[in-house]
């Protein structure tokens, strides 16, 4: 009975280590990849990617439906085109991000599937995560309040070095983009959201930390009908969303 014991402790406490291990090279593998995103829920979408990940530095550029790039490093973020890029007031994570920072504060489980390891767990929506040997993500999907989203690894590479050719080519402006102080107010109440450019204009789409759906664009033209029209320092922007959520949004950027 106690060898019995034993085994299952010993057991136990090496499933606990192995968990953590395969977790923490996630955390600090550095690679480069091609990847899609697919999106479906509060709006359907595709987007085509590629990534260099290293050292706590994230450079990624879209290369369909647009041409955007951005970059973290140090604790700033950058977002621009054509290697012009300028500092972002706001903070700049995609869903590899979101799932390493949730991640954190869950309970996960790790499965062994030989080539591959699946990592599922809850918080802030349901996760599953397919990882490689190395920690280098094949897929992560996410499930939240009617949004699932898919990051796609379609090719996969470790790199031990910055790609230093690359960085050489961009600009950093320390200028920050501007936005209005209000619009700010606004989307330090988002659980999350996404930017977007549509059809020329920058569209905001994001969920309020009370569920409702919200869609902000910027424009001259309303982009449907019950449409809330906000003027901020020359600025007009479009919010779609429920009339509860619209009284709780005048009352947000009125202040």
């Amino acid at each position: 009975m106690k060898k019995t014991l034993m085994v299952t402790i010993v057991t136990l406490l090496l499933l606990h280590l192995f968990a953590e291990n395969i977790v923490d090279l996630w955390k600090r593998v550095s690679y480069h990849s091609r990847r899609v995103l697919i999106e479906t829920g509060i709006s359907s979408r595709v987007r085509l990617e590629e990534i260099y990940k290293w050292m706590g530095n994230k450079l990624v550029f879209v290369l369909a439906p647009s041409n955007v790039i951005w970059f973290r490093t140090n604790g700033k973020c950058y977002l621009g085109e054509a290697y012009n890029l300028r500092r972002s007031p706001l903070e700049i994570l995609d869903l590899e991000d979101l799932a390493l920072r949730d991640i954190e504060k869950a309970k996960y489980t790790v499965v062994n599937k030989g080539e591959y390891y699946e990592i599922s767990f809850e918080k802030n929506g349901k996760y599953l995560i397919f990882l490689d040997k190395t920690g280098i993500p094949i897929k992560i999907k996410r499930d939240y309040m009617g949004t699932v989203s898919e990051l796609i690894f379609e090719y996969r590479e470790p790199i031990d070095k910055p790609p230093d050719e690359i960085l050489s080519k961009l600009s950093l402006d320390e200028s920050e983009i501007y936005l209005p102080k209000p619009l700010m107010a606004l989307l330090q109440n988002f659980r999350f959201f996404r930017i977007q450019n549509y059809k020329g204009n920058m569209e905001i789409y994001g969920i309020m930390k009370n569920g409702a759906k919200v869609r902000i664009c910027f424009g001259t033209t309303p982009p449907s009908t019950g449409t809330l029209t906000i003027e901020l320092n020359n600025m007009k922007l479009f919010i779609v969303t429920d009339e509860k959520t619209m009284e709780t949004i005048k009352e947000i950027i009125h202040k």
